[in-house]
């Protein structure tokens, strides 16, 4: 084996130099582009905005699974590639992890304060600065009464609620109504949403945000219409027929877009109920619920722009809300749900 040697004086500090050969050293600053630059954003090509990103990627993406090796590296990578993994990789799909993110975050918030610096000065940001995206699906697939994990997902607000901005939430809400909450599971999760400040982007898979709890005021606004920095907004089987929901829609300042997949309450309606100029997206099944030919017309006369995505479904037998569920899911968390050129113009 050849033998390793020193360099001299005269040689690049960036250089090793071996009996035989010189190996150049990257300098790290570059080191820690190339490990930002690992990060899926879009689609380059077509320089699409940075909401079209991954909201979060799993545990088992080959991204994650590299950042994850990098912050054994060396102390240099390891603030960087943990802070991407905190900012973009926070995909909370069982009761385990979520338990363990939550201990992790009261650790760091109670241990003694100090102030990280990587290797060339720069200080760095904490940890609750970058939680800024999550998906989160912390319940069994059709059970709601777990106490231990609406407190966990109230921990975490706690933690998220000022920084949080784009969030995907798969929960089965509608499985445990008020009347029979015997453990007091919704109230947490009320708080814990409630909490919440500058949410931009907002999922529901599985229903409208079904946050209602015993003794819920029956005059009290949706959570989401508490969001004053709202952009983005998609609900699972929402009643769309309702005054309240169409005057807490217009009271939202920045919304854009809204997606609203198997809305109820569409033929209840002759007339579009907004006056704001918005981007409706329609996501349904083999047959779908649209709008009536009178209710386009009146939203393309406020400047609202009408699109449908589907059918999702051409056979009776499958099973629609689940298909319908999954493809929200999806495509949220990919990023790509609010791509324009996914959609299809709906229009008389």
């Amino acid at each position: 084996m050849a033998r390793t040697t020193c360099s001299s004086a005269k040689e690049s500090p960036h250089t090793l130099v071996f009996s035989n050969q010189k190996m150049l050293l990257l300098p790290i600053e570059l080191i820690l582009r190339i490990v930002e630059l690992l990060m899926p954003s879009g689609d380059y090509a077509r320089q699409s905005p940075p909401y079209l990103s991954p909201v979060a990627l799993s545990s088992s993406h080959p991204v994650t699974e590299t950042l994850l090796a990098l912050t054994r590296v060396c102390r240099a990578v390891n603030p960087v590639a943990t802070r991407l993994l905190y900012s973009k990789c926070l995909y909370i799909d069982s009761y385990t992890r979520l338990a363990d993110l939550v201990d992790t975050l009261d650790a760091k918030a109670t241990a003694p304060h100090t102030q990280q610096t990587n290797p060339w000065g720069a200080a760095t940001l904490s940890v609750e600065d970058h939680l800024t995206c999550l998906f989160l699906a912390p319940f069994p697939f059709e059970n709601l009464n777990d106490l231990a994990a609406s407190l966990n997902v109230q921990r975490l607000f706690a933690h998220l609620h000022n920084a949080l901005e784009r969030l995907v939430i798969d929960m089965p809400l509608r499985t445990l109504y008020p009347d029979d909450d015997q453990l007091g599971v919704r109230r947490p999760l009320f708080d814990a949403f409630t909490s919440l400040k500058k949410v931009q982007e907002f999922v529901s898979v599985r229903d409208e945000l079904f946050l209602a709890y015993d003794a819920f005021p029956s005059e009290v606004r949706e959570v989401w219409a508490s969001w004053p920095r709202l952009k983005r907004l998609a609900l699972y089987n929402v009643d769309i027929g309702r005054d309240k929901f169409w005057a807490e829609i217009n009271a939202l300042p920045v919304l854009e877009t809204l997606v609203l997949s198997r809305a109820d309450g569409i033929e209840e309606r002759e007339t579009f109920s907004s006056d704001r100029a918005l981007r409706i997206v329609f996501v349904d099944g083999e047959d779908p619920r649209l709008p009536t030919d009178a209710w386009v017309k009146d939203a393309e006369k406020a400047g609202t722009i009408l699109r449908v995505i589907g059918p999702l479904a051409f056979d009776l037998e499958e099973d629609v809300a689940g298909l319908c569920q999954e493809w929200i899911k999806d495509h949220a968390v990919a990023g790509d749900l609010w791509d324009h050129e996914r959609q299809t113009p709906l229009a008389v």
